[in-house]
């Protein structure tokens, strides 16, 4: 996982709750096309190691739950 991965994982944990791109691109100080990349990334790292928590999306928004 890269810097800006370890931000969207921390921010989801902390927040628990579902996220908007938007805002999440604000706190991060990136583009939403980076965020959504890195998300994309970051849910498909979760799926390999069969991890017990995923990243799911709904519609424009992100959360964190565990599987």
């Amino acid at each position: 996982m890269n810097e800006l991965q370890y931000k969207i994982e921390a921010l989801l944990f902390s927040s628990g709750r579902k996220m908007e791109i938007g805002e999440l691109a604000k706190l991060c100080r990136e583009t939403p096309e980076t965020i959504r990349s890195s998300l994309s990334e970051l849910r498909e790292s979760y799926s390999q190691r069969n991890s017990s928590l995923m990243i799911i999306e709904e519609g424009t928004s992100w959360k964190l739950a565990v599987r």
